[in-house]
């Protein structure tokens, strides 16, 4: 029996060349942009190339780089997720914090990376798939804020 043996990890999937992706671009913002190229590490983390729309090509993680909608995966309380911002013109990375309900329309409510928070239809969501304990990948100030909220709940 395989018991006690460590699950193997996932194939890598790689996002071909070509590709429109949404990708993390700085400070929590995230735009779409185009797969040029990827490289393996030395470690085994895959990087892709993206140019994105402003002409700039960056190296971005994989785990920074959707290429389509997750709306097929589980997303629950603390699931990591990007959104279209409600008042700027980027996507942002965010935190799930309650899931929808006949109370808010059936919307998740989400707390955006820049402290800020919105309800939106999981047809909006692009979820991150982490291994890392989401709530440790939020930057500093918003960190000790969402902690406090998930242990009053």
């Amino acid at each position: 029996s395989n018991l006690g043996q460590t699950s193997a990890t996932p194939p890598l999937t790689i996002i071909p060349s070509g590709t429109t992706v949404l990708a993390y671009y700085q400070d929590y913002a995230w735009y779409f942009g185009v797969v040029q190229s990827y490289n393996l590490t030395r470690s085994g983390s895959l990087i892709y190339q993206v140019l994105f729309r402003s002409g700039e090509i960056r190296a971005v993680a994989s785990s920074q780089v959707l290429s389509q909608q997750s709306n097929n995966q589980n997303i629950e309380i603390g699931s990591r997720v990007v959104v279209q911002h409600p008042t700027k013109s980027m996507f942002i990375s965010s935190l799930v914090a309650e899931l929808p309900s006949v109370e808010n329309a059936f919307r998740y409510l989400l707390f955006l990376d820049d402290g800020s928070a919105c309800y939106k239809t999981k047809d909006k969501l692009w979820v991150i798939n982490l291994v890392e304990n989401p709530i440790l990948m939020l930057p500093p100030p918003y960190k000790s804020f969402i902690q406090r909220f998930f242990t009053m709940t």
